[in-house]
């Protein structure tokens, strides 16, 4: 996961604040694309917008989702579906973002 440490202005009574701006990792964007899947009415524009990308990512993402058999898409309603095997990948994910703290945000020595 990468940051960008952005650097405010100090004031005259208060220490310089680090503001990180957070870059998603693969895995965050995966799991949040199947937590859209598993909220319902998953057509790609919902999850286009329910995972805040491009029409160009989402669609690299639906094709790794789709490959590795996390999401299925019924093509007669073109809906996107959750597998056993993505619903497990979202399990897993859940427990190592606990673990680790992957959401918390990246502190500057």
């Amino acid at each position: 996961m990468q940051a960008e440490l952005v650097r405010s202005k100090p004031s005259t009574t208060e220490e310089p604040h680090v503001h990180v701006k957070k870059y998603r990792s693969r895995f965050e964007i995966a799991s949040t694309i199947l937590h859209v899947v598993v909220d319902g009415n998953a057509t790609k524009t919902r999850l286009m917008y329910g995972s805040f990308l491009s029409f160009a990512q989402i669609n690299e993402y639906l094709n790794f989702l789709l490959a590795n058999e996390l999401v299925k898409k019924e093509e007669a309603t073109h809906m996107y579906s959750l597998t056993e095997k993505g619903m497990r990948f979202l399990h897993i994910y859940e427990e190592l973002s606990a673990l680790i703290g992957l959401d918390e945000p990246i502190h500057a020595p």
